[in-house]
């Protein structure tokens, strides 16, 4: 608040200026210095109050008037206690009793707690005010020039409240959050982040982020600084290693942050846990390979089956042996994915194995084929 207070022992007079001049004042109330003074006074932005020893109100400005409910005419020598609630009334009288011991001329207010002002209407208001020490026409006063800060308090605690929302919600969030500088240096993570790697926050606070990679997660930090620092984010799949030397594969969501005049000064960097999806993925492709295997293994065991089968019924069904070695010939280029085959049968009486059918030759030579028994691979 405004206030005025005469200093103690001195005689009460009436100070010149504790109302306002008007048409109907005499010349000695038109002095310039008065006419000056209240103009200076109404045309202050702040409240401005001037109390005299028995914190009785002389002075009350315009802006007072606007701030508290009250004209000049309702509180001209009425307490100062009027204007402050009934909680506050005593603390407010040794303040100024003690301020007035110091002999400092200017102090701001608010250093003993919150400083309230009571409206006309009853409602409080928080106040913004310093107070003064004057002599003003021989009188000596207190001034405090106050504001209402009721806005601008309000504004704080929405400020407050959406910050204390966004800490919540990044602290309780399942991913992983940092931020980096245009160095890589770790300069804030939610308690998520750590967990992920094993480490304590404090121990990954000041620390590289590359510590936290092996060979090809540098080669992806590689892309994803080029991508930063042409202004792109990017989504990727990304692999830390933790403290203890395992494996944490991420989903990694980066954007660079550009402040001033598009100057680079970090990143954003939000990360969720894949490692089970990925080892699930890996297990996924083990297993299909696998099958694979194993569906390849049964259809050549089930295709040796049916030439078998086929070898067996030619036998049955024909006494022909010619046909029944061309089947076993066809079978064999099938079942060994050869070009040409050909059947040699032994000779009793040349003792040498001989041609005797063939499929796939481009060649009629081998049907000249003569191997004696003892040489090459013959009769072994």
């Amino acid at each position: 608040m405004g206030l005025c207070a005469m200093a103690k022992g001195t005689k009460k007079k009436p100070l010149p200026t504790s109302k306002r001049p008007s048409k109907n004042d005499g010349p000695a109330a038109k002095q310039f210095t008065a006419s000056q003074l209240w103009s200076l006074l109404d045309s202050a932005m702040d409240a401005i109050i001037c109390v005299n020893a028995d914190q009785e109100i002389m002075i009350f400005n315009r802006a007072a008037e606007d701030i508290f409910g009250y004209s000049q005419k309702d509180v001209q020598g009425k307490s100062l206690d009027l204007l402050i609630p009934d909680r506050f009334r005593v603390l407010h009288r040794e303040h100024i009793r003690s301020f007035a011991k110091t002999g400092t001329t200017l102090r701001h207010m608010g250093s003993l707690g919150e400083i309230v002002g009571l409206r006309a209407d009853g409602s409080e208001f928080p106040i913004e005010a310093s107070i003064s020490q004057s002599k003003s026409f021989g009188i000596g006063c207190f001034v405090v020039i106050l504001r209402d800060v009721t806005e601008r308090k309000e504004m704080e605690a929405k400020i407050l409240d959406s910050e204390i929302r966004y800490r919540r919600i990044v602290e309780l969030s399942t991913e992983g959050i940092l931020v980096t500088d245009s160095e890589g240096i770790i300069l804030f993570t939610n308690s998520r982040f750590p967990q992920m790697l094993g480490y304590l926050e404090a121990e990954l606070l000041g620390k590289s982020i590359f510590d936290l990679f092996d060979k090809d997660g540098l080669r992806s930090a590689a892309y994803l600084r080029e991508q930063q620092l042409a202004g792109k984010g990017a989504q990727i799949d990304f692999k830390f290693i933790r403290k203890d030397g395992s494996i944490l594969w991420t989903i990694s969501n980066v954007s660079p942050i550009f402040e001033g005049e598009g100057n680079y000064t970090g990143s954003l960097g939000m990360v969720t846990d894949i490692t089970a999806r990925k080892a699930a993925e890996d297990g996924l492709r083990e297993s299909e390979a696998r099958n694979r295997a194993l569906y390849e293994s049964a259809g050549r065991r089930l295709a040796q089956t049916s030439a078998l089968r086929t070898i067996d019924t030619a036998i049955a069904n024909s006494l022909d042996l010619r046909f029944t070695l061309e089947v076993v010939v066809r079978q064999a280029i099938e079942q060994l994915g050869v070009d040409a085959a050909d059947i040699l049968l032994y000779n009793s009486e040349s003792k040498a194995l001989t041609y005797f059918i063939g499929q796939g030759f481009n060649t009629s030579g081998i049907k000249k084929a003569y191997l004696p028994l003892g040489k090459g691979h013959a009769g072994r």
